[in-house]
């Protein structure tokens, strides 16, 4: 048995209350009423499960997903945040993968075995329309709690990987 699946979606929101600095790297946030802030974004996702009926008592199932998602640019309407303080988050192809093999010894003892591979990288930049480096200092403006030049410290780039275990399951009467 065979299963496919797609889905692409994506979203775009202009039109709020807030706006890119004049000066990016300045300490005194002083808004950009020609550029305002636009939030956004997409993802898609194919997925692809097949399952067998290897006998009677024996069964694998396999599963694949691909993931690429873009929160791009990632802006909440905010007054403590402007355009340079929001990020580009972005997931190049993550991948799900897994295998699972289900076998029945008995009446009272089913064997469930699976594994796994899960990767989801991640590119967290500054937007490059702020004209933002890594190296540009973020500031908090204490008065209004407003992030100002740069959204935040740090790398940029992360990596999840998860694997998995096989087990058993046992049904007592």
């Amino acid at each position: 048995m065979v299963f496919v699946a797609h889905r692409y979606r994506s979203n775009n929101l202009t039109g709020s209350n807030q706006f890119f600095s004049i000066d990016p790297l300045a300490y005194v946030y002083n808004p950009d009423f020609n550029r305002p802030l636009n939030a956004g974004g997409w993802d898609m996702d194919n997925q692809v499960r097949v399952t067998a009926q290897v006998s009677q008592r024996n069964k694998l199932s396999g599963f694949y997903d691909r993931i690429n998602k873009c929160n791009c640019p990632t802006i909440t309407d905010s007054a403590t945040q402007t355009g340079e303080s929001g990020t580009r988050l972005t997931y190049p192809p993550s991948y799900l993968t897994s295998l699972s093999w289900q076998s029945t010894i008995s009446s009272k003892l089913l064997f469930d075995g699976a594994i796994s591979y899960n990767r989801q990288p991640t590119d967290n930049e500054p937007q490059p329309e702020a004209n933002i480096t890594f190296a540009t200092a973020s500031v908090l403006e204490l008065s209004t709690n407003r992030r100002l030049r740069a959204p935040f410290h740090g790398g940029p780039k992360a990596t999840a990987i998860r694997p998995r275990a096989w087990g058993a399951r046992w049904f007592p009467t």
